[in-house]
């Protein structure tokens, strides 16, 4: 809690994975005590929103056609792996992890293929093979993904040295037969239940953290008993309904009406109120 105020301004301004860098090594106990630990994911992604469209109106100057613009995000995702592999100190590996230059590769197989699929014709997706195995294409890539979710620990060197780039490499492949053409995998995604937690699946991650921290501090209990199983059902539904409200009241509302435009409606509403239910809200 001592540097609380240094990291959440460095959160507050995307820059947190930088933060840590200097200051908490990733894989260490300590810095599974940190309530906003889980950030440098959410800088690295928020420094691409910056950082690629500016590249983008570059390429668009520079490049014609679809396939020479895929094929530099393909190369950035290459060259990123690339730098994974050679930053990386299996001893210490969170100058590999947290770094936007060494994980950035996903991000950047997923721009290559945002190019690709922007391409008029797409003759690459109505081939005779991939009709016949992209079903098969599905299958390798979740289980690939899962075979990954199992082994690829932070402890073995092989993880940031091809392991991250092959799980991007198979969440690219599920994407483009979800989006290819209808299937049964992109009905299971379409379920109610699937698109209410792909709505909210950025508060999700960003509360799921500090709701566990505050949970596991409340009800210290030894993993792997039934008690310790019941509060981790109970951080999950504790996470779920407050990324729920956040949807509601925060994200959903700036989204429609800006920062400015929200803050206006919820000052009127309070006024509204009158003074004794304002004092009762802010109590």
């Amino acid at each position: 809690l001592a540097e609380l105020a240094g990291s959440g301004l460095a959160t507050t301004f995307f820059v947190s994975n930088l933060w840590f860098l200097r200051s908490l090594d990733y894989f260490t106990p300590a810095a599974e005590l940190h309530p906003l630990l889980h950030t440098w994911s959410l800088a690295v992604e928020e420094q691409f929103y910056l950082l690629w469209p500016l590249a983008v109106l570059a390429l668009l100057r520079v490049t014609r056609g679809y396939e020479p613009r895929a094929a530099v995000a393909l190369g950035l995702a290459v060259l990123s792996a690339v730098l994974m592999a050679v930053h990386v100190d299996p001893q210490s590996p969170t100058r590999a992890y947290y770094g936007t230059d060494t994980h950035v590769m996903g991000l950047m197989l997923g721009a290559a293929l945002a190019f690709a699929w922007a391409a008029p014709h797409r003759a690459w997706t109505r081939t005779p093979w991939w009709g016949a195995h992209r079903r098969q294409v599905a299958a390798a890539a979740l289980v690939t993904l899962l075979a990954l979710m199992a082994t690829a620990g932070e402890a073995s060197a092989w993880t940031f040295r091809g392991g991250i780039l092959l799980a991007s490499l198979a969440t690219t492949a599920l994407v483009l037969v979800v989006v290819e053409r209808p299937g049964r995998l992109q009905a299971v995604l379409e379920l109610p239940a699937a698109r209410w937690i792909g709505a909210r699946s950025y508060g999700i991650y960003l509360w799921h953290w500090p709701v566990f921290l505050v949970i596991g501090a409340d009800l210290p209990v030894a993993p792997g008993s039934p008690a310790y199983l019941a509060t981790r059902v109970w951080c999950v539904v504790m996470t779920l309904v407050i990324a729920d409200l956040s949807y509601r009241f925060i994200e959903t509302p700036v989204r429609r009406h800006g920062f400015r435009g929200t803050a206006g409606r919820a000052l009127a509403r309070l006024r509204a109120m009158g003074t004794r239910g304002a004092r009762v809200l802010w109590g």
